[in-house]
């Protein structure tokens, strides 16, 4: 009797074995087993295609595909899975053997006596301490070395900028001093040489040159001067010409040095009327900005007392909204 209910269970869960088998088959391998990540993601997986030639990847890839629609090639899932069963079975199988061939071969440990093992420890322990105190002293030493380093590099490095600045200086004193030797007005025949003049005293002059001017002095300056010239003109007009040749030189080297000569007095009225409208363009700019600032600083207090009245009044209104709850009915 319990021989056929064993029969008869075991074909029952052979039944539901095959039926289970026959839905897996339906489903993909590439759905159902996971991918090998370890291949993929191996260190010589990589690069492996593009180093391949193309010709073979492209053979490859049209025997894969074709073998894939074959149907007589074509395994389903539950063969997958049978394959890598057996062969799971058959590397445990062959480790086991190398196991016990390896458990067969006799070896022999050689007996160390108790007391040099006590000597070996105590001399490896004295070698631990010795590397330790080197290292200790030698990063104690780098420690102290590495302030004393940075200041020399630093001291150098001060050294080489204060020569390189005072050959500089060294070299531009001697440029300065043979132009200014070797720069002659007049050449060897008594001719003035015009590319020649020495432009060095006028140089430092015109550094000075960018303050702040006063037009004023400047148009009363010209002014007087043009009455002088034509003074002069009605005295003697040879000597008037010899001022006005002279004054045309100066305005020219002053020119060709870079220097704005101010001598006209009309171009000086324009600018002194420039000014002017800038200073009171200027002057109502900032009339209307302080205007503004006072009528907001108005409208702020104003704002201010308005806040602090409403809450005055309403501390009182809730002052006296408190008093006696009626009860309903009395």
């Amino acid at each position: 009797m319990a021989d056929e209910v064993d029969e008869e269970l075991q074909q029952r869960l052979a039944s539901h074995s095959d039926y289970f088998n026959s839905l897996v088959r339906l489903v993909p391998a590439k759905f159902y087993l996971p991918d090998n990540e370890e291949e993929k993601s191996g260190k010589f997986y990589k690069n492996r295609k593009k180093n391949a030639p193309k010709q073979a990847v492209k053979e490859a890839t049209r025997k894969a595909k074709k073998r894939r629609l074959d149907p007589n090639h074509a395994k389903s899932v539950v063969d997958l899975q049978e394959e890598e069963a057996s062969g799971k079975k058959s590397s445990d199988k062959s480790e086991s053997e190398d196991e016990s061939d390896n458990n067969d071969e006799g070896f022999s440990v050689e007996k160390v006596p108790s007391g040099k093992i006590g000597d070996l420890r105590a001399r490896l322990h004295e070698r631990i301490q010795l590397l330790q105190g080197k290292r200790k002293t030698s990063s104690f030493k780098k420690h102290q070395e590495r302030p004393k380093k940075k200041a020399k590099s630093e001291i150098k490095i001060e050294k080489k900028k204060f020569s390189e600045i005072s050959h500089f200086k060294k070299d531009q004193n001697d440029n300065i001093s043979s132009q200014s030797a070797g720069n002659k007005v007049v050449n060897d025949k008594g001719e003035v040489v015009f590319s020649k003049f020495d432009f060095m005293e006028r140089n430092k002059k015109a550094k000075h040159g960018g303050k702040a001017r006063d037009y004023k002095k400047l148009l009363a300056k010209a002014e007087n001067r043009k009455k002088k010239f034509e003074e002069l003109k009605g005295k003697d007009a040879g000597k008037a010409r010899e001022v006005q040749e002279r004054r045309a030189w100066k305005s020219a080297l002053e020119k060709a040095e870079g220097m704005k000569v101010k001598d006209d007095p009309k171009l000086l009225k324009k600018t002194l009327k420039r000014q002017e409208k800038q200073k009171q363009k200027s002057r109502m700019q900032w009339k209307d900005r302080k205007e503004q600032q006072q009528k907001q600083m108005e409208e702020g207090q104003k704002m201010r007392q308005k806040h602090l009245k409403e809450r005055a009044e309403s501390k009182k209104k809730k002052g006296k909204g408190k008093g006696k709850k009626h009860r309903p009915g009395f």
